[in-house]
């Protein structure tokens, strides 16, 4: 018989945290799963701790392939799984002991084709997850999970595979950052229902070489492709009016990170202008800050209304210096965190 989920974990070079990864899933509450990991070409120790794991636990099988990105890999375990529901974990991350049995019977339960969790953040050891809830499901939406942060990870969801399957939804294999938003949105767009528990079952372990330490080249351009595509299937599911101008927004967004990978760029301080300055001339960023300011910064920080309106205002120098001072900070934070880790390996 085929598992009841499959737990698709993509793996680059993780051969620090690839074992206590695993562990948090074959000691888990729940046993009827597979795993699905996927080696994505790793130059470091990884496929061998992963075969190790296979042979001692026929619930886990090994993919091996060249190094092609995180999308193509989690799409290459998609199309391997044969469990009913997709779970997804990184490959330095942790699972609570009851995530899959917390997930599949709030699954079961609501009959619902999409769950959702909250997290944990941890750095180092292993995450403290507080006790679980009285085990209650309610119906949430998109704007609700865009709000609170749920939507761009698709490690807190359990979905029905048919669902992945019979739209034919994909990690987007152009981008290598944020990848999870589009999948998550269209699942939701997707599904007969999404709901959430309120347990944190996911542990994402903050790391100072996550993917926002890395630089992502032409992520403006690619941004754009791939919320103008989801634009197009959410029309195609019969989205409302609202719910596409909920896109541009959260398009828009993105200015942050758009500030961000511009200023930590190569080119020279006057192609990073430019290159703000077009951003913000976009038509769907002009719409939005000009028409839909109140929306837009809805919950945001100081700070965030301050970029806003700076775009709204075409102010391209204090757009850009809000990447810069966000590239100080990362700096500033990568460093604490190799100190950190220093520490404790000494221990």
């Amino acid at each position: 018989m085929n598992p009841k989920i499959s737990v698709i974990i993509p793996v680059y070079n993780a051969e620090r945290y690839i074992a206590d990864t695993l562990d948090s899933v074959i000691s888990g509450s729940f046993s009827d799963f597979e795993v699905v990991a996927v080696n994505d070409g790793s130059t470091d120790s990884s496929l061998r701790i992963l075969t190790s794991y296979a042979e001692r636990d026929g619930r886990i099988r090994v993919i091996d392939k060249p190094n092609t990105g995180v999308s193509d890999t989690r799409n290459v375990a998609i199309a391997e799984a044969k469990g009913e529901y997709l779970a997804f974990l990184d490959s330095d991350d942790i699972y609570s002991p009851e995530y899959l049995e917390r997930m599949y019977s709030a699954a079961e339960k609501s009959g619902a084709d999409v769950i959702v969790c909250g997290y944990v953040t941890f750095r180092g050891e292993k995450p403290v997850f507080p006790d679980c809830e009285n085990g209650e499901v309610r119906t949430t939406d998109i704007r609700e999970l865009l709000d609170t942060g749920l939507m761009t990870s698709m490690c807190v969801k359990l979905v029905k595979k048919s669902v992945v399957q019979e739209n034919n939804i994909a990690f987007d294999k152009n981008l290598a950052f944020g990848e999870d938003l589009f999948f998550s949105w269209r699942v939701c767009l997707s599904s007969n229902a999404t709901v959430k528990i309120e347990d944190k079952l996911y542990g994402y372990r903050m790391s100072a070489a996550g993917a926002t330490a890395r630089y992502h080249g032409s992520l403006y351009e690619k941004y754009k492709a791939a919320f103008d595509s989801l634009k197009e299937y959410a029309s195609l599911r019969g989205a409302s009016e609202e719910a596409i101008r909920d896109i541009d927004i959260y398009f828009v967004k993105r200015l942050p990170t758009l500030s961000f990978m511009t200023a930590r760029s190569k080119q020279s301080f006057g192609k990073k202008r430019r290159y703000i300055s077009g951003i913000i001339s976009d038509p769907t960023v002009r719409n939005i800050t000009e028409n839909h300011f109140d929306e837009l910064t809805r919950g945001e920080s100081e700070k965030g209304v301050s970029l806003y309106k700076a775009a709204a205002k075409k102010q391209v120098l204090r757009v850009l210096m809000y990447g810069v001072k966000m590239e100080y900070r990362l700096k500033l934070s990568r460093l604490k965190g190799r100190i950190g880790e220093r520490r404790r390996d000494k221990k």
